[in-house]
């Protein structure tokens, strides 16, 4: 046979005289097979360097072997008999000179390696850089993934000029895998070659586009900072490439990006997907209408198109909760006595007979219950129905219960205002000032070019009315939660700030609240004008300041909302703290040396706090296992000199009987007075909340830790642990956290009970859950005696019935399990006043705290609109989420469902939606909120061929 008759192509391909030879080779036995290709070798070691064409013609018997290798059956028994040669095939391959024989042994050597790459790495890919390079196709998707294996090994210890030779090899691979329906392992391969832009040139169909995408943003939560943003912008180029428009601003929204969001925006040119874009932002409370930057860049878009600007501002949001609450027949108000009685039995109901039930502290959790319960429908029969309810309230309650008509009447712009009006007129400052709270919580998630918010409350600020400063202030922090509006943040800071107002801070104005409403209004958004002015606050007053007063920790925690998700500008933020707290400063003369130090020690302790909230703050949300750890650290037990010493043992009965009735006192009047180590103790542990709020699995590896904090833990770490467990599990009742909570609600300490009563509410927030109703009430009846256990317990009950069963407070939204920053930034405040004296520092004196509640609230429902963005009817099925990343298959089942339900629906926690008739196309796969939908034209198509023929 000549050199010329054998070449790269006819190596392995079948003819009619090749038949007997494949039977010979299927038919003949391991040792058979061992005794041929060792008698071909020898043939090779005979021949000489110039017999090339009878080197080619044993060449060709060998890779015949390789090439029929079809069967897995076949593969195993080929590559040990060619292991056995392996040193004498590279031998072989230094000794022929003539180069197609060198090319055809470096193949076969190439695929012999492929039995122990993990022994000798580098190899497969070498002989197959020094062979024909065309093995891919030949050898099949075993060998193509311990080639992939290979390259990833090479490429991590190669120099930039060799790792050029290997990009070709790398895509070659990739689509490889593309074409063989394993994406998945193409993905795995660019991620660890760090060479995703080659997807672009790979990958062809929308199908394919949205399936890589899907498993690179889930990759993105299993890596470091600078690698997940990488992919994410990967996804996103993707996305933009395949003009997937609504997936991409997802993927925006995770990045955080404004000018992202704009740049969709401007590339999408459908104004049905814009106007499903601009649905997606309110939901999510982001909106550009107030925002100078990026306002003036889409006004051609918003001046011309009215239901865009609407679907921004949310104006409608209103009146489509309340038309599918018609349709569920939920209009009619409820008062909280009546689910009380419903759940109680006879006898606890004669012993609520008897009780007195109308003190101070009831009366205005009675308000809280009923605002919960009747949020966003308008109407209730206490407020509005009743006689005056209001006027039973005293003092700063009456302020408090006055402003939860905002609740009452949430995101109503159209008539709430009207109905808070007649509140406004009243002489009596407390009702002034909860009117003014109220229009503000009125126009939370509501965005307006005409800004009445801050028309009527901006000149309340600087009241001689402390109540009505505060209500101005509140109503103004929720009408603009999240929107970074300047005005309003000068408007509030100016009096704390400026040198003029001297007569206001002689009036007690309320700095930590003040400051809190500048971190509500910029949350999220890493504004350092905000956070430079704060730490210039905190280090001005530093010398009065204490860590124990939780009005300092609220002017902390201010500065920590400001930089909440901005993980890139960290340092920026550690080195402004330590240079303003580094700073030296100068010692008054007749100031001692103990005061000194102990100046020194506060602002110490001021500035570990600071760091530490800050980085918490900014790594929200993120899952990094690291953080964790490094909080799990702080959490250690602190060992003081009390307890090292060791208790003297009573040797009288006076001591024993002391002893007693030490023991029969409350034990929270036992507690010694909070530490600064204490208190950086507890912000960690609910800093190891906040880090795995997002991801699942994380949310349960961290609950055992919780557990064991809470067996071995002082009570404090005990409080702050459940108020953990609560942030992680927001709208989101599972048995084992309901139970763990319901134990610990029967403690005799009452920081635990009621942390653990009021982080059962959150837990069941707008769940209607009905074991959890009946634990309530039976918690109401054994505590009828603790006015404290009572008031949380009937908040508890307000927020389990939230909205009716209609609203939630869960941060996780989307499928992409996306955060509603608005809805984690306005509940924070509120789980920061728990974890010390949640009696004194919420319940007592600043209970208009949980009225911020309001700004995490929102529908969980799914409304279908047509084109003209009105309501439609359609069927769907409703059931539990299926994680379809990673899934064979083009379009898996992603639901565990099987009924039908027509449109609107109540999705609740980890439920997902999908349209159950062809007729219509939803412009976004993630059905959830408002989704809008047109008719499928090519279902139309379809119908009208089959009636053709």
């Amino acid at each position: 046979m000549s050199s010329q008759s054998i070449t790269s192509n006819d190596i392995g391909r079948k003819n009619p005289s090749n038949i007997n030879i494949d039977k010979k080779l299927e038919e003949s036995s391991f040792q058979d097979l061992k005794l041929e290709i060792t008698v071909l070798i020898k043939l090779l070691s005979a021949s000489g360097n110039d017999d090339a064409d009878d080197d080619l013609e044993t060449l060709a018997k060998i890779t015949r072997h390789i090439d029929t290798a079809t069967g897995f059956d076949r593969i195993p028994d080929i590559l040990k008999v060619l292991m056995l040669f392996e040193t004498d095939l590279k031998r072989l391959y230094e000794n022929k000179s003539n180069e197609r024989v060198k090319q055809i042994l470096a193949d076969i050597i190439s695929y012999t390696c492929t039995g122990r790459c993990a022994e000798i790495k580098g190899q497969i890919v070498k002989y197959y850089m020094l062979g024909s390079k065309n093995l891919i196709t030949r050898y099949g998707m075993s060998y193509v993934r311990n080639l992939s294996k290979d390259l990833i090994e090479l490429w991590k210890n190669s120099s930039s000029d060799d790792k050029k030779t290997f990009s070709n090899l790398i895509q070659e691979c990739a689509t490889y895998f593309m074409k063989q329906n394993s994406e998945i392992e193409a993905c795995d391969l660019l991620l660890e070659v760090e060479q995703l832009t080659m997807l672009e040139t790979i990958i062809h169909g929308v199908d394919l586009c949205e399936k890589v995408c899907q498993y690179l943003i889930a990759s993105s939560l299993y890596v470091d900072e600078t690698e997940s943003q990488n992919i994410l912008y990967a996804a996103l180029s993707l996305y933009l490439d395949h003009k997937l428009y609504i997936d991409a601003l997802f993927v925006a929204i995770q990045l955080q990006s404004k000018a992202i969001v704009v740049k969709i925006f401007l590339l999408c040119s459908d104004s049905l997907i814009r106007r499903q874009m601009a649905l997606i932002l309110a939901r999510h409370n982001i909106s550009f209408i107030n925002d100078d930057e990026f306002s003036h860049r889409l006004r051609n878009f918003i001046e011309n198109d009215q239901l865009l600007l609407d679907a921004l501002s949310n104006h409608r949001l209103s009146q489509e909760f309340l038309l599918v609450a018609k349709q569920l027949d939920l209009l009619k108000p409820k008062v909280p006595h009546e689910i009380v009685h419903k759940n109680s039995s006879r006898r606890n109901r004669r012993k609520r007979v008897l009780l007195p039930t109308y003190s101070k502290q009831s009366v205005l959790a009675t308000s809280f219950m009923n605002c919960f319960i009747n949020a966003a429908f308008g109407t209730d029969k206490l407020v509005f129905g009743g006689p005056d309810w209001i006027g039973r309230h005293k003092d700063l309650c009456r302020m408090t219960a006055t402003a939860t008509i905002g609740i009452l009447c949430l995101w109503d712009m159209q008539n709430g205002p009207l109905k808070v009006d007649r509140f406004l007129r009243i002489r009596d400052e407390n009702i002034k000032a909860g009117a003014l709270m109220a229009f503000g919580l009125i126009s939370t998630s509501i965005k307006s070019d005409h800004e009445p918010a801050y028309q009527l409350l901006k000149d309340y600020i600087t009241n001689r009315s402390q109540s009505i400063r505060i209500g101005s202030i509140v109503g103004l922090a929720m009408a603009y939660l999240g929107t970074n509006h300047g005005d309003v943040i000068n408007s509030i800071l100016e009096p704390i700030m400026g040198r003029s107002c001297e007569r206001i801070r002689q009036r007690q104005h309320p700095l930590e609240l003040s400051a809190l409403a500048c971190g509500l209004i910029a949350h999220s958004t890493g504004n350092m004008t905000i956070i430079n002015r704060l730490v210039k606050i905190l280090d001005r007053n530093s010398d009065n300041m204490k860590l124990s007063d939780s009005n300092t920790r609220d002017l902390i925690h201010a500065i920590g909302l400001v930089a909440m998700f901005h993980r890139e500008d960290l340092p920026t933020y550690i080195d402004l703290i330590n240079k303003r707290f580094d700073k030296p400063r100068a010692e008054r003369s007749n100031t001692s040396t103990v005061e000194s130090t102990s100046t020194t020690s506060t602002r110490l302790s001021l500035k570990k706090y600071l760091l530490l909230c800050v980085e918490i703050c900014a790594y929200t949300g993120s899952s990094n296992i690291l953080k964790i750890q490094k909080l799990i650290c702080n959490c250690s037990p602190i060992i003081t000199d009390e307890l090292k010493k060791k208790p003297e043992e009573p040797n009288d009965d006076e001591s024993k009987k002391d002893k007693e009735k030490n023991d029969k006192k409350d034990k929270k009047d036992d507690l010694p007075p909070v530490t600064d180590d204490e208190l950086i103790q507890l912000l960690s542990i609910i800093g190891i909340g906040l880090i795995s709020i997002s991801d699942q699995l994380n949310s349960e590896m961290v609950f055992h830790t919780f557990i064991r904090f809470l067996k071995l833990g002082s009570v404090r770490i005990k409080a702050s642990v459940i108020i953990a467990i609560a942030l992680t599990h927001l709208s989101d009742p599972k048995m084992h956290v309901i139970d763990l909570l319901y134990k610990y609600c029967h403690f005799t300490d009452e920081i635990i009970a009621i942390n653990a009563i009021l982080a059962l509410g959150f837990v069941c927030a707008g769940t209607n859950h009905a074991r959890v109703s009946r634990m309530l009430t039976e918690l109401d009846g054994a505590n009828r005696d603790k006015v404290n256990r009572l008031f949380v317990i009937k908040v508890s009950q307000g927020l389990l019935y939230l909205g009716k069963g209609l609203l939630t407070l869960s941060p996780q939204m989307e499928t992409l399990k996306l955060l509603r920053q608005s809805s984690l930034a306005s509940i924070m405040p509120i789980m920061f006043r728990l974890f010390v004296d949640p009696v004194n520092d919420l319940i007592q004196q600043h209970h208009y705290y949980l009225l911020f509640i309001a700004g995490s609230i929102r529908p969980k429902l799914l409304v279908t609109l047509n084109t003209e963005m009105n309501s439609i009817p359609l069927p769907v099925r409703v059931g539990q989420a299926l994680d379809t990343i990673g899934v064979a298959g083009w379009k898996p089942r992603a639901i565990t469902a099987f009924g039908l339900s027509t449109t609107p629906v109540v999705l609740n926690q980890n439920e997902r939606a999908e349209l159950a008739t062809e007729s219509y196309k939803p412009l976004s796969n993630n059905l959830e909120g408002f989704v809008i939908v047109e008719k499928n034209t090519d279902e139309d198509d379809h119908h009208e061929e089959k009636d053709i023929q």
